[in-house]
């Protein structure tokens, strides 16, 4: 099941690069949104982590604290996962 949510996020992150204007942001935040929960389902999963910091380091994003405070908050749930 987290292969699904995996692949709407890239596909969220797919479209945000042929968008314009608000919808970038908006793009983005469903991506982060899909790989979320692809992170909660199977946190062991690197493919979602290496799609989570493609996506956080993205121009798009609003700035780099929250893709840092993102990146740390799904780090310090997977090690209470395991």
């Amino acid at each position: 099941m987290s292969v699904l949510w995996h692949d709407l996020g890239v596909c969220y992150y797919h479209l945000m690069k042929v968008v314009e204007g608000h919808s970038v942001k908006l793009m983005a935040g469903k991506c982060v949104e899909s790989l979320k929960q692809a992170l909660m389902l199977d946190p062991s999963n690197h493919s979602h982590w290496n799609v989570l910091g493609v996506i956080t380091a993205h121009p798009g994003r609003s700035s780099a604290m929250c893709s840092l405070v993102i990146c740390h908050k799904f780090i310090c749930l997977s090690y209470h996962v395991e």
